[in-house]
């Protein structure tokens, strides 16, 4: 009688299992990873060898488990589609809005940005930051909305004026509105300290906000930018 066949298992078969639940673009790998089941099963019975099989198997699933585990995690902190911005006008503000205050968490903090959500939109906008760098007021008018922005910006002592800018859907609606601080280019070097970026991640808009290289180093040399509250 021929041995009963030892179907491949382990850490590889639940992350595929898993696979399998998962979104389209996942799935792929579970299709993959089936075929190759299969083929090593067939090894099995053309050679007549249950035991050459099983070691190809074991050879082969502690690899697969590493590169499907390793192809989740790049997947979930890989970014989403790439959102473009575009210089907008007050005016051009209007209903309610989501506003998330971000940064201005000690004096002269530089990475501070106010940005502002449609409520109709089908995306919620989230920073890539901790919960303690942000705050969330929701329901604002756009009137209010932008005075409060306004007014949280300027948060430095070098701040000279703010820029408005849209936040551009891949088809070019406008999902919401960023409002930047500029600062007096003789304090840093540049008026514009901050490299923003937004993409579309499922049914979020999430936003990473960093200093641009040259201040942050400039920063970590000690310069400008004290810490007292």
């Amino acid at each position: 009688m021929r041995p009963a066949r030892q179907r491949p298992g382990g850490l590889a078969a639940g992350i595929v299992m898993a696979l399998c639940k998962a979104p389209p673009f996942f799935r792929s790998y579970c299709i993959k990873y089936k075929e190759r089941v299969k083929s090593q099963l067939s090894l099995i019975d053309d050679r007549g060898s249950r035991k050459e099989g099983l070691m190809i198997e074991r050879i082969k699933t502690p690899y697969l488990a590493a590169f499907l585990l390793m192809t989740l995690l790049s997947a979930s902190c890989a970014p989403g589609m790439h959102l473009d911005t575009r210089n907008a006008m007050e005016s051009d503000v209007q209903g309610s809005y989501r506003v998330i205050f971000f940064g201005c968490n000690f004096f002269n903090d530089l990475e501070t940005i106010v940005l502002l959500q449609k409520e109709d939109s089908r995306y919620t906008f989230e920073p890539y930051a901790p919960d303690f760098q942000y705050s969330v007021a929701k329901g604002i008018a756009s009137g209010d909305a932008l005075a409060s922005a306004e007014k949280f910006v300027k948060c430095n002592a070098s701040f000279h004026r703010a820029e408005l800018s849209s936040i551009l859907a891949p088809d070019g609606t406008v999902l919401g509105y960023e409002l930047r601080p500029l600062y007096f280019p003789l304090t840093y070097g540049l008026e514009d300290v901050l490299d923003t970026n937004y993409f579309i991640k499922g049914d979020k808009v999430v936003a990473t906000i960093r200093l641009v290289p040259a201040i942050a180093k400039k920063l970590q040399g000690g310069t400008d930018q004290g810490k007292d509250r």
